[in-house]
């Protein structure tokens, strides 16, 4: 039987913790070797430049001291980057999410400007997130 991959764990990840944030408890992967690997999943924390400015501003001018890239639950699974808050402070309880680049869909098949092809769709992600 072939594992998954890295892509594959993750996207089960991610309906895991919909699935959670929407009020459903999905039973834990039957397979050790699978459920070992959800607990660890990871992957790249992508901060832009914008966000870097807007974190360092809510601090600096307006003494809003706090974390970056925060999972945002303390369940089962050790989530790293996948869904985390952008800013959070766990002592005052609010969370900010920028959305910069990093929250939408490209579209470089249909880009007219030649740029990025950015569009304002929001990635899964970015729609699991405001969910919670």
């Amino acid at each position: 039987r072939a594992l998954l991959t890295q892509k594959q764990v993750i996207q089960l990840v991610q309906v895991q913790m919909y699935a959670k944030a929407s009020g459903v408890d999905l039973p834990n992967p039957t397979c050790p070797i699978l459920h070992a690997k959800m607990k660890t999943v990871q992957s790249d924390k992508k901060q832009s430049k914008h966000q870097m400015e807007i974190s360092n501003m809510l601090e600096s001018e307006l003494g809003f001291y706090h974390e970056q890239e925060v999972p945002p639950t303390n369940g089962d699974y050790q989530f790293t980057g996948i869904l985390d808050i952008d800013m959070a402070c766990h002592e005052r309880r609010i969370a900010i999410e920028y959305d910069g680049r990093y929250h939408f869909l490209n579209d470089y098949a249909n880009s007219d400007d030649g740029e990025n092809g950015a569009t304002r769709i929001p990635n899964g992600a970015t729609k699991a997130k405001r969910r919670f």
